[in-house]
């Protein structure tokens, strides 16, 4: 199994970086019964990232560390407050 994880692994690393600033600023809409929401394709990789790091915990951690207060219960509305920028 360990060898099967490896080439996985691979294959996405090889994938995310064949990616450009072009193909993520592409716009995108996905629907949800009658409402409509669209992003681009890097908020959404941003979105997905930040909600890995939210399940595990490392970055409320880390900014309990830093002594924040008044921490968010949730990424936010990423597409308008922090939108995927190319650099």
């Amino acid at each position: 199994m360990g060898g099967l994880a490896r080439d996985h692994r691979r294959r996405r690393s090889v994938a995310r970086h064949t990616l450009t600033g072009a193909q993520l600023a592409e716009e995108g809409a996905l629907a949800d019964g009658d409402e409509c929401f669209d992003f681009t394709f890097g908020s959404l990789l941003l979105r997905t990232t930040y909600h890995y790091w939210f399940h595990t915990g490392e970055n409320m951690a880390t900014r309990q560390l830093l002594g924040h207060r008044d921490l968010t219960q949730f990424v936010g509305d990423i597409d308008e407050e922090a939108p995927y920028q190319s650099a």
